[in-house]
């Protein structure tokens, strides 16, 4: 009877717990079975594309295979451990641990090759589920513009190029779908229920031209690897728009390899441009009505300012010489007296006008701005140094911008890499145009266009020409200050350069620019045998690809100025007696001291008559570098002030610089040469 009555007493409270549920807590328990039954699953925006200027995707996303564990369904962790560890490529202690976790999620690897997919889900392993993820592409590469382009990270989100700067342009919405699970895990098909829909990441169009740039980055790593240079950068860009068509970076690896680097240099690297600034330099002289392409002064081969001696390329007679033949033979003693003549004040003002010290604004991770002179504290040897590109640092793309507005009557135009972005719903968004500014005039434009093309058809840049074009441009080779600001020369007495090119064409309708960075060659230093080719290799192809036509008239007609004879050959012998390089210090005046640079073509004499088409040859050791002139007295703590080359983040290491040598063969990289712009 006992027994009978606890039975009746049980069911009671039983029906009784039935009617509670069914009437009290209905909703919170139908709740919990529909938690139980049903997942939220984020549905990715899909990222949008990076293509280039004429639509050629370098960058797009494709699904791939992912793999995660429910530990809830594993049923031995130590079995599945053994079988998963070798294709993860994880210890088995790791898996095992991820197998028995006391939670519903966890990743297992992500993002797999079809191959790996398919040998693990062969396994056929209880509680390990696939889902699909976006993988980016590139379907030229992944070095072709490397640094420009970028990359995401496992979750697509952008790390550096242009994946970071246009991120939240690229990466869409996410969207939400429910979705049923069964009681084995398994999702039920014909039941899902979309929240809310995803909307996909716009594609970006970049100014660059996939083809130019493939082969500006094959040009660019010939010439690196046949300088045995460190690295190099060039950039090609249209003068009117500050389009950039093209953006390259390389770097000597670790293992002696000339490869695409992930760090931007173009617009990161800050470094002491030599004699490629001159053409700014005459600019402001021009402009600021101090004279005329046509103005004469007598030049010697050396010129003491207070207790500095600067120097030519090479020793000459004193010469009369005008303003475009200083420019043509890049005479480091005649820009300086122009220079003087301007003030640094002045300088400074055109300099900054022309985009110096302030960054070009493209976004790129670690953009710099690089190093002026503040304006309150130029003094002593300041003005001619910086007329002379050294004691001061530049990156790339400020060179460039700098020659696009010479290029383009004298107005700047700010550099741009987005040409337009292209919305899902199909609505296209165009930036709107850059805002520009005069720099100088038109008729002072002119002029130095007119300076430049002689630079290029009897001077210094001769190996710059172009078959059937006009071309503009001047060299630049300039002593690179060793990191921290501790001087030009290293302890075992050898100085490192950096060799440029800059200019555009056709001269007369300047329609392409090109700047040629070489930094560290050692096979010749020379910017006239270390960058001028390359810039006409690249120059030759673009202009045909571009379909830019030949100049409608033939090279103006330039005064012959007579080059002295210089070694032509490479010095294979003894080394030749050293002009000693001067240094200037100016700690008691603010100033940071440096070595000017001597880029000159070879110094011309004031009568004997020219070759037309002098090559630059390259001065005997003996003779100055061009690097700026040097001080004769004072501290030798030189290049202070000059901002640090940034450290490649890349994976790609640069080696420790020895010399060279092919350099030390050629009796270069002793602080002895001073080249010829």
């Amino acid at each position: 009877m006992a027994v009978l009555l606890v039975i009746v007493a049980c069911a009671g409270a039983l029906v009784y717990r039935l009617v509670d549920l069914q009437l009290n807590n209905a909703e919170t328990f139908v709740e919990i079975g529909r938690q139980q039954r049903f997942r939220t699953v984020q549905l990715a925006g899909g990222r949008g594309d990076i293509l280039d200027r004429n639509g050629n995707t370098l960058a797009t996303s494709l699904p791939a295979t992912s793999f995660f564990v429910d530990p809830e369904f594993v049923e031995d962790p130590i079995r599945d451990a053994a079988l998963l560890a070798p294709l993860l490529g994880r210890p088995e202690e790791d898996v095992r641990e991820l197998l028995s976790r006391n939670s519903r999620f966890a990743w297992l690897t992500r993002q797999v090759s079809d191959a790996k997919a398919a040998e693990i889900l062969a396994l056929d392993i209880p509680g390990v589920f696939t889902t699909e993820e976006p993988t980016r592409f590139h379907p030229s590469g992944n070095a072709l513009a490397r640094s420009v382009i970028g990359n995401v990270d496992i979750d697509s989100l952008g790390l550096s190029g242009a994946e970071m700067i246009h991120n939240e342009v690229l990466e869409g919405k996410p969207g939400e779908l429910s979705i049923e699970i069964g009681v084995n895990g398994d999702w039920i098909p014909g039941g899902p229920e979309l929240i809310e829909p995803a909307v996909p990441g716009a594609d970006v169009v970049l100014t660059l031209d996939r083809s130019l740039q493939f082969e500006v980055e094959r040009v660019l790593t010939r010439q690196v690897e046949a300088m045995d240079a460190r690295g190099g950068v060039v950039l090609v860009t249209e003068p009117a728009t500050g389009e950039v068509l093209a953006m390259a970076n390389v770097v000597r690896n670790e293992e002696g390899r000339v490869v695409s680097t992930s760090l931007n240099m173009a617009t990161s690297w800050a470094f002491e441009p030599g004699s490629v600034m001159k053409a700014m330099t005459f600019a402001g002289v021009l402009d600021a009505g101090i004279a005329d392409t046509t103005s004469r002064m007598t030049v010697n081969d050396t010129f003491e300012l207070y207790d500095a001696v600067f120097t030519d390329s090479s020793p000459h007679a004193p010469a009369d010489w005008t303003v475009s033949d200083i420019v043509t033979v890049s005479s480091n003693v005649g820009t300086i007296h122009w220079a003087e003549q301007l003030g640094g004040a002045r300088l400074d003002h055109y300099l900054r006008s022309f985009g110096f010290g302030a960054s070009t604004q493209l976004g790129f991770p670690g953009e710099t701005g690089g190093l002026m002179i503040e304006p309150d504290i130029w003094g002593g040897i300041a003005t001619a140094t910086t007329a002379l590109g050294q004691g001061i640092s530049v990156t790339p793309a400020q060179m460039i911008a700098a020659y696009n507005a010479i290029a383009n009557d004298g107005v700047y135009t700010p550099l741009q890499m987005v040409r337009e972005v292209v919305r899902s719903d199909g609505t296209h968004e165009v930036p709107a145009p850059p805002e520009q500014h005069r720099v100088v005039s038109s008729e002072t434009a002119s002029q130095v266009r007119a300076m430049l093309e002689s630079a290029v058809s009897v001077g210094t840049g001769t190996n710059a020409q172009v078959e059937g074009y006009r071309v503009a441009g001047k060299t630049g080779t300039a002593r690179k200050a060793l990191d921290g600001g501790a001087g030009y020369e290293d302890g075992a007495g050898n100085f490192r350069y950096i060799a440029s090119f800059a200019g555009f064409l056709p001269a007369d309708n300047p329609q392409l620019s090109i700047l040629v960075t070489i930094d560290q060659p050692t096979a010749t230093i020379y910017a006239g045998h270390a960058a001028a080719p390359a810039f006409a290799d690249i120059a030759t192809f673009a202009v045909r690809h571009l379909k830019i036509a030949p100049s409608s008239s033939a090279p103006t007609a330039h005064t012959a100025v007579h080059v002295p004879d210089r070694l032509e050959e490479r010095v294979t012998g003894e080394v030749a007696e050293v002009l000693e390089p001067v240094v200037e210090a100016q700690a008691s005046e603010g100033t940071p001291a440096v070595l000017p640079e001597a880029d000159a073509a070879p110094a011309p004499a004031a009568t004997d008559p020219a070759p037309s088409q002098p090559e630059e040859t390259e001065p005997a050791p003996s003779q100055p570098v061009e690097t700026e002139p040097a001080a004769t007295s004072g501290s030798s703590v030189i290049g202070q002030g000059v901002a640090p080359q940034p450290a490649d983040t890349s994976d790609q290491a640069l080696p420790a610089f020895d010399g060279g040598a092919a350099g030390q063969a050629a009796g270069f990289g002793d602080g002895s040469a001073e080249e010829q712009g």
